[in-house]
C-alpha cells in the first residue's frame, strides 16, 4: 500500500550512540511516511556531540532523561510526547536492533488490516557469531520467530517490547504504560494488563528486525540470569513478608529440575516447528534454565534485585 502520511512515531531508548543505532535511524528516516523518530537518551552519559548528527533531520526528535532510569521510563517519556502531540500509533524498538526498509509502512498496514487490535508484535531475527549467540537467540526470541505463522497472543507465549506497535486510543490505560521500578519484565506486566482487560493482541511474522545477540558466554549468562530476577516481582501484587519469601525460595529449589524441563520444552517447541535440528539445543537450554531458576529464587528472596526504585506497599495498574 502506498502511503504518504501516517499518524506514527517510532520510540527508541538508548544510552550511547553506536553504528547499530546510526544504521537503524538511517533506514527509518528514509520512509515514505510522515513520521517522527523519537530518540530517548537514557541518562547523562551520552554526550551532546554524539546526538547532534540526528538533530539535523526534521523527522527526528531527541528527548533526554537526566538520570539513568531504564528503558521502561524512557519509553514512557516517548509515549507522553506522543500523547501531547496527538500521535496515536507508536512503534517500540530497541537500540540494539536494525529495522528493514519499509518497516514503518508495514506496521501501519497491519493496523489498517486489524483495526480492532491495539498491540501488534512482529518477527525478531537474532544475529551473532558463535555458540553463545545461538543459545541467546534460541532462549530469547522463541515467541517472535519470523518463520512461524501469525497468531493471536495468549497467556503462554507473550511478545517482546521491541518491534511492537500500539494504538494509544485503543489501550485500556491513559497514563504511563510501563512500570518504571523494574529493571526487566515491565513488558510482561504491560501485556498482562492488556490480556486482563480483554485488549486484542497479535503476533505477525513481518516486518522483521535484526537483533544483535550476545556473543560471549559471560554476557549471555548474565543477561539470562538478570531476566529471571523479575519473575516474583511481576507476579506479586505486593511483596510478601521476608519470612514468607524465604520459604517460597526454599520450596523452589527441589522443583528446579522439573521447572527447568518444562521451560525448556516451552522454549524449544516453537523452534522445532521451524526445524527438528533445534532439538539439539534442549540439553544446554535445560542447564541454562537451571541457572535462571536460581535467579528466580534470588529475586523472590530479595525483590529489590529486580528493582531500580524502592518497592511501594501497593503497585498501580
Amino acid at each position: 500500500m502506498n502511503r504518504t502520511k501516517c499518524d506514527c512515531c517510532v520510540i527508541i531508548p538508548f544510552c550511547r550512540v553506536d553504528d547499530v543505532l546510526r544504521q537503524c535511524v538511517g533506514i527509518l528516516v528514509a520512509t515514505s511516511c510522515d513520521v517522527r523518530i523519537c530518540l530517548v537518551v537514557d541518562g547523562p552519559e551520552c554526550p551532546d556531540a554524539d546526538i547532534a548528527p540526528f538533530t539535523g533531520n526534521g523527522r527526528v526528535v531527541v528527548l533526554r532523561q537526566k538520570q539513568r532510569q531504564g528503558p521502561g521510563a524512557a519509553r514512557n517519556l516517548g509515549i507522553r510526547y506522543c500523547r501531547e502531540n496527538g500521535i496515536n500509533h507508536i512503534i517500540l524498538l530497541d537500540s540494539d536492533c536494525v529495522a528493514e526498509p519499509g518497516f514503518i509502512e508495514a506496521h501501519m498496514d497491519l493496523h489498517e488490516k486489524y483495526p480492532h487490535v491495539a498491540c501488534i508484535g512482529c518477527g525478531i531475527l537474532g544475529k551473532g557469531k558463535g555458540l553463545w549467540a545461538s543459545i541467546d537467540r534460541v532462549a530469547s526470541w522463541f515467541t517472535s520467530i519470523p518463520a512461524l505463522p501469525a497468531r493471536a497472543v495468549g497467556a503462554l507465549y507473550h511478545i517482546p517490547t521491541t518491534n511492537m506497535s500500539l494504538k494509544l486510543d485503543a489501550l485500556p490505560m491513559d497514563g504511563d504504560l510501563f512500570d518504571e521500578r523494574l529493571r526487566t519484565g515491565e513488558d510482561i506486566l504491560f501485556l498482562r494488563a492488556l490480556k486482563k482487560s480483554g485488549t486484542a493482541m497479535r503476533f505477525e511474522p513481518e516486518p522483521v528486525v535484526t537483533h544483535f545477540d550476545r556473543e560471549s558466554f559471560g554476557a549471555m549468562l548474565i543477561h539470562q540470569f538478570r531476566w529471571a530476577l523479575h519473575t516474583y516481582s511481576v507476579r506479586a501484587e505486593t511483596p510478601a513478608k521476608p519470612a514468607t519469601r524465604f520459604l517460597l525460595s526454599l520450596l523452589q529449589i527441589p522443583l528446579v529440575p522439573f521447572s527447568s524441563l518444562a521451560m525448556t520444552a516451552l522454549t524449544v517447541w516453537p523452534w522445532i516447528r521451524v526445524s527438528p535440528r533445534y532439538f539439539a539445543f534442549a540439553p544446554v537450554l535445560w542447564l541454562l534454565y537451571i541457572v535462571k531458576a536460581f535467579g528466580v529464587a534470588a529475586g523472590t528472596l530479595v525483590p529489590a534485585l529486580a528493582m531500580r526504585k524502592p518497592i511501594p506497599t501497593k503497585r498501580g495498574p
